[in-house]
């Protein structure tokens, strides 16, 4: 019996392009209709058929970092890649709506930074010694910088023909990181502090406001940084590229809270 079995697929055409779904690209069958092909191929029509035209741009066969020319051939002139895709979006999104969508993206990326304020203050609630100023020094920087640039990070790499100018970044970048100084300083204020004297106030809303939206600006350059990639080479964005300009922000902010926690242990804040 297993004999059997070993000679029927030794006689099968092991060629790629005698596979069902690859005759069905030619034209050559129709892969739901043909009565021959399984369920299992018509499921995977009917999912190919229901993914939006980004997902599909996305994983385009001639966009992989592996397709050779040599051996795939040229680039059809109708192959849908992610740089058509890419063009086509951008022709048809007018300026007014590249400056909408900026407003809505600005206006929820300062609703999870506020988030990012209070998970901030719960990181450190109940702590005390060295857990308290490891979580203030490291994981509330972590969870606020990631928190105040996660909204724009999606739309560069999910939609990054929505923007016209690097500009509209850093607008949103700025707006988020004001936002949250400006939720954290009520927190402050009005929960934390009891009856804070007019040098907190004041520090508050000048050294804070300025170091929570300079960090958020700095974490937004490296998400220019991928923007640009895009539209200059026409290939989905890489995250990576800006990992350093968020680690920089995350470093920044973590240096100045556990500095301001030591001249708090020593009295002088």
């Amino acid at each position: 019996m297993w004999a059997r079995r070993k000679n029927k697929l030794r006689g099968r055409n092991q060629s790629v392009h005698v596979e069902p779904t690859m005759a069905a690209m030619r034209g050559e069958l129709d892969a739901q209709n043909d009565p021959t092909q399984s369920k299992a191929h018509a499921k995977i029509d009917n999912e190919h058929l229901a993914e939006s035209f980004a997902a599909e741009a996305e994983r385009s066969v001639f966009d992989e970092p592996t397709y050779s020319v040599e051996l795939g051939g040229e680039v059809p002139e109708n192959a849908f890649t992610y740089e058509k895709f890419l063009a086509e979006q951008l022709d048809s999104t007018s300026t007014f709506e590249s400056w909408f969508a900026t407003g809505v993206i600005a206006a929820f990326s300062g609703v999870l930074a506020i988030a990012g304020a209070i998970l901030g203050q719960l990181a450190n609630t109940g702590l005390t010694g060295s857990v308290q100023f490891i979580a203030i020094a490291i994981f509330a920087p972590v969870i606020e910088e990631v928190m105040k640039t996660a909204l724009l990070l999606w739309g560069v790499e999910q939609k990054p023909y929505l923007f016209k100018t690097p500009v509209q970044l850093m607008i949103i970048g700025g707006i988020s990181g004001f936002v949250f100084a400006a939720v954290e300083n009520v927190i402050y204020l009005t929960v934390y502090i009891e009856q804070p004297d007019l040098f907190i106030i004041v520090w508050r809303w000048t050294v804070c406001v300025a170091l929570h939206t300079s960090t958020t600006l700095i974490a937004s350059i490296g998400l220019v940084k991928i923007w640009q990639r895009v539209m200059r080479t026409g290939q989905y964005a890489k995250a990576e590229i800006g990992a350093r300009y968020l680690f920089f922000a995350i470093l920044i902010h973590g240096i100045y809270n556990g500095t301001v926690y030591l001249l708090g242990v020593v009295g002088v804040f």
